[in-house]
């Protein structure tokens, strides 16, 4: 192995042994959690932008409390929405992203 291999090697190392002590970012707990659940990753995504990663776990637990599925989501008011993900910074922003990408969850069902 070259100099340059070693040391990056050893970098890595210290690195993977640093971050051991951080929790997952909330999107990544999601999807771990809910690995056969596209929709629910998408959400989360979505609602992560510009948002503290406990606060887009909270925010996300939230709604698929009441609402797991695109189904369930499409069921819901757009005000009812926005208090359950209300924690979320721009949270009226995030949901309109979700709807102006196209995003419509009746056409999911």
């Amino acid at each position: 192995m070259s100099i340059v291999a070693n040391r990056v090697d050893t970098v890595m190392r210290a690195l993977g042994a640093a971050i051991t002590k951080y929790d997952l970012p909330a999107v990544e707990k999601i999807s771990t959690a809910q690995s056969e659940n596209a929709f629910q990753v998408l959400i989360a995504t979505l609602l992560s932008a510009r948002t503290q990663d406990a606060t887009t776990h909270a925010a996300s637990t939230q709604l698929f409390k009441r609402a797991r599925t695109p189904r369930a989501v499409a069921k819901l008011s757009e005000g009812e929405i926005e208090r359950l993900i209300y924690p979320v910074g721009f949270y009226r922003r995030s949901w309109s992203r979700f709807r102006e990408s196209g995003g419509r969850p009746r056409t999911w069902c």
